[in-house]
């Protein structure tokens, strides 16, 4: 199951006009019955602290639930031969990136050997 996209661009659209708010709070002196006019600091920043949360939340909900689901399954007991088949197939479709897997190990097992043989008297 794929991400929600236009959930996400709703949520860039809210980011956006939370930092058209922040920045009319940061930059306006509102006229003010009472006194001289000033920024409305409290306002600007949590306008600022808004946008930052809906580009976030925006982040999350365009991104693909089938990749985390893959990587970590929710329980171990789920992972089937066929499952953990199909994630490897799934994670080294590039032969380059199954080639430096398959090397990174290799050398992890060659150098813990010669650690353990460097050890033994």
């Amino acid at each position: 199951m794929r991400g929600s996209r236009p959930l996400a661009i709703a949520l860039l659209a809210l980011a956006v006009i939370f930092a058209l708010a922040a920045i009319f709070y940061f930059t306006r002196r509102p006229a003010s019955r009472v006194g001289r006019p000033a920024i409305h600091w409290k306002h600007a920043i949590v306008f600022t602290v808004l946008t930052l949360l809906a580009v976030v939340a925006a982040n999350f909900a365009g991104r693909s639930r089938s990749t985390s689901e893959l990587v970590c399954p929710s329980r171990p007991a789920d992972l089937t031969p066929n499952r953990a088949a199909e994630i490897y197939r799934q994670s080294f479709s590039d032969e380059r990136r199954e080639r430096l897997f398959l090397s990174s190990v290799s050398f992890l097992h060659l150098r813990s050997n010669a650690r353990s043989h460097a050890r033994d008297p």
